[in-house]
């Protein structure tokens, strides 16, 4: 959150449902209507919503309401285009775009759309509880090589997902990645655009993957900051997505982990304080004086908060506020004289309201199955998966607790093929920036990906997660010569 042998002719099948939506729809379809909805740091921020059918092989039958939202260019007569942005999840609510944390040449060439992906957040969410009995019993097992009573884990499985089907009708199979595709190029539509430029984040990368192969004509530029290889069965992925987080390289682990989390925080922030040294007293070093300000190997009075929590507090809650911008500056550098009053206020006061309440994602059993149960191939029962799972997963201590989150796979409504291994049919090259060591999507899936779409692909050295908008300059400058010039990077590899 990574290979059956029958994959490559459901592939041939996927493909060809691909292909039944990609034509362009007669008439003009309706245009976008906007309304401003701001929030701190984000004056001109503007909502609208685009309606799409449930089901696209039903275009007469029940719809939804996707929610979106737009930053426009602030230059108009400069404007490359739209960007439509994916922040992966699948779960993550993508209806604000953190756009305070992108190099400025991003904001400043392209309209920023971010949605809700269908059943998640504003875009009719999805939940159905979570599974109970036999299923959840799973993962308290050391292992599934002795499961109780195996009749019992199908039954209570089957019974949550009718449960789901009851709830959530027709939707519960609509929730793939295929799905939001064709939602996206909905939003293309009443965008009036011809075309659009991708940036998807992780698991987005499946919806971007999908869009390019149905809708090839439609892309300017694809970019993947990590992409997940549809290639890969169900069960591997979830294993691999759910194993649990490798310790960083080095025996520091807390300094490699504070700082890469503080220069994510501080992407933003870090080239507007070196431009504006009149504004910013850390100007010459913003980064390495926060870490300073930090005092990692200091420890703390009794009962007060260590710094560098306090550091990294303060850093988050002004992340996405640029007016709030000066006011981190001087604080850190008053902490470096030995007075830190000012970052405890800004760590007290946190992430602006209305920002935290666009973050927040609440957890949906209903939608991470619905999405994982309809990429990905699994057995075709309840105790197919099972057995899946205990024959991949003999030698992870995880797998019980990964089978018990998703052996209802088995009995998920799946009206489609899976995804398979999917590829670009058109001439749109796309560019994967991914970390060689990232947790969720890893090295070994990107080449994969990047082989089969003919993209070019940049390895973030050192790197775990995010990759671009996340202080690492040289990503941030391959996505943005790509995006902008549309030139790949003569690099394959660059350090965070």
């Amino acid at each position: 959150m990574p290979r059956l042998p029958w994959r490559a002719g459901l592939a041939l099948v996927a493909l060809a449902a691909l292909s039944c939506c990609g034509q362009e729809p007669t008439g003009r379809a309706g245009l976008a209507e906007w309304v401003e909805c701001p929030v701190t740091g984000q004056p001109t921020r503007e909502c609208s919503t685009v309606s799409v059918p449930v089901d696209y092989a039903n275009p007469s039958g029940p719809r939804l309401e996707m929610a979106m939202s737009r930053l426009p260019a602030p230059d108009r007569a400069r404007r490359i285009g739209v960007l439509v942005y994916n922040p992966g999840g699948p779960e993550a609510q993508g209806v604000y775009v953190p756009a305070a944390l992108w190099p400025r040449q991003l904001t400043d060439a392209f309209d920023i759309i971010g949605f809700d992906p269908r059943g998640v957040g504003q875009s009719n969410r999805v939940d159905c509880g979570t599974p109970q009995g036999a299923v959840v019993e799973l993962a308290k097992l050391p292992s599934l090589t002795a499961i109780p009573d195996v009749n019992a884990v199908d039954s209570s499985a089957r019974a949550f997902v009718t449960e789901c089907e009851q709830r959530l009708g027709p939707l519960a199979g609509q929730l793939g990645s295929l799905a939001v595709a064709h939602d996206v190029d909905a939003i293309r539509r009443a965008l009036g655009e011809k075309q659009l430029s991708l940036w998807m984040h992780s698991y987005g990368s499946i919806i971007g993957e999908a869009y390019l192969a149905t809708y090839p004509d439609r892309v300017r530029a694809a970019l993947f900051t990590g992409a997940v290889d549809t290639a890969t069965s169900g069960v591997d992925y979830t294993l691999q997505a759910e194993r649990p987080m490798p310790q960083p390289p080095g025996g520091d682990s807390l300094a490699n982990v504070f700082t890469t989390t503080l220069r994510q925080s501080l992407a933003g922030f870090a080239p507007w304080c070196r431009e504006h040294a009149e504004e910013c007293p850390i100007s010459e070093d913003p980064v390495g004086q926060a870490k300073a300000a930090a005092r990692l190997r200091q420890q703390p009075a009794p009962g007060e908060e260590p710094a560098y929590r306090t550091v990294l507090d303060a850093a988050f809650a002004v992340s996405l506020d640029p007016p709030h911008w000066p006011e981190f500056g001087t604080a850190v550098a008053q902490a470096g004289t030995g007075d830190p009053t000012g970052l405890k206020r800004l760590a007290t006061g946190g992430v602006p309201a209305d920002i935290a309440a666009l973050l927040s994602s609440r957890p949906s059993t209903a939608l991470l199955l619905g999405a994982y149960c309809t990429d990905f191939a699994w057995a075709k029962s309840v105790l197919g998966v099972l057995n899946d799972y205990r024959s991949a997963g003999a030698r992870e201590s995880h797998t019980p607790q990964t089978a018990s989150t998703f052996v209802s796979c088995g009995a998920w409504p799946r009206p489609a093929p899976p995804l398979g291994p999917l590829r670009n049919p058109g001439r749109v090259r796309p560019l994967i920036v991914n970390g060689d060591e990232d947790h969720f999507t890893p090295l070994s899936g990107a080449r994969a990906v990047a082989s089969r779409f003919n993209a070019s692909l940049l390895v973030v050295k050192a790197n775990s997660g995010q990759v671009v908008g996340a202080g690492v300059p040289c990503a941030d400058a391959a996505a943005t010569v790509y995006l902008v010039n549309g030139r790949h990077p003569q690099r394959t590899e660059c350090g965070a």
